[in-house]
């Protein structure tokens, strides 16, 4: 008896392999991650944390020449920002500079980092006070004491809120107003720094301008799943805006001096012409 295989028959010949696609780049969003301008507790070296003081004039001015910078390069599509007082009204005045600002959405997530008992204090307030002191090292050291966050809870905030800002908002450009504190921690973990050193090797300064992208690869063999994410840094801690406006500032008061100049002069002269004919026969 001879047995005959019909495997193949009934299956066929095996299909054709799929060739392998490249991998697509997804289109960013181009995040424009700013901190507020400076306020009075700046001024006065106070923790802030999530309490509030108002911004300064030095402050105002520096969120009104940033909008007017990204109003010269074409402006943004979304506003996000801290619920805090003081990027609220950092972001207004930015927006008051756009053409067509959109409207800010606030998230929680973006506030300054928690801390605790030192709000509201300065350096000089903790003086001789060694169990205020040891606190403060503690919390520099990134410990989440005395009713503060810890420096690896505001990183894993930062980094979850901004992750899902540019993943929803791909090949827009986004404005993000925070702070300080929790910039420098978001920007430590993209630049894979040890997140706990103190002093911080990132420095946030008042208005300061840091454009980054999330780039990520879609991968059309996994049924478009996305892979390879990447945060690209444009720019860090970018301040020239400061720069500009502090150069308009000196010409505009030279122009006011000069004006001022000659009106004394004029009065001089005026003066002296009125005294000669008081005093012709």
């Amino acid at each position: 008896m001879i047995f005959y295989s019909t495997h193949q028959h009934i299956l066929g010949p095996p299909p054709p392999q799929r060739p392998q696609q490249p991998l697509k780049m997804s289109e960013p969003a181009t995040i424009l991650l700013v901190r507020h301008g400076q306020t009075v507790w700046n001024s006065q070296k106070r923790w802030q944390g999530q309490k509030n003081s108002p911004l300064t004039a030095k402050g105002r001015a520096g969120a009104t020449a940033l909008g007017k910078r990204l109003c010269a390069d074409g402006g943004v599509d979304i506003i996000f920002s801290s619920d805090l007082g003081r990027t609220l009204e950092t972001a207004a005045l930015i927006a008051a500079e756009l053409n067509n600002p959109p409207a800010t959405l606030t998230d929680v997530r973006l506030r300054e980092r928690c801390f605790g008992e030192l709000e509201g204090t300065t350096k000089d307030d903790l003086a001789g006070k060694k169990d205020k002191l040891e606190l403060l090292a503690r919390m520099r050291a990134g410990e989440g004491v005395g009713g503060a966050e810890s420096k690896v809870e505001i990183r894993d905030r930062m980094l979850e809120v901004v992750t899902e800002i540019a993943e929803k908002n791909r090949g827009k450009k986004v404005l993000i107003v925070s702070h300080g504190a929790v910039t420098a921690a978001f920007m430590r973990e993209v630049m894979h720094l040890d997140p706990m050193f103190d002093p911080s090797p990132v420095v946030v300064n008042n208005t300061s301008l840091t454009t980054l992208q999330l780039s990520d690869q879609t991968d059309d063999n996994q049924g478009g799943a996305k892979t390879n994410a990447f945060w690209k840094v444009l720019c860090l801690g970018d301040t020239s805006h400061q720069d500009a406006w502090l150069a308009v500032q000196i010409e505009e008061a030279k122009a006011a001096a000069s004006t001022q100049t000659l009106l004394l002069t004029a009065a001089i002269v005026t003066a002296a012409a009125l005294i000669r004919a008081s005093l012709s026969p």
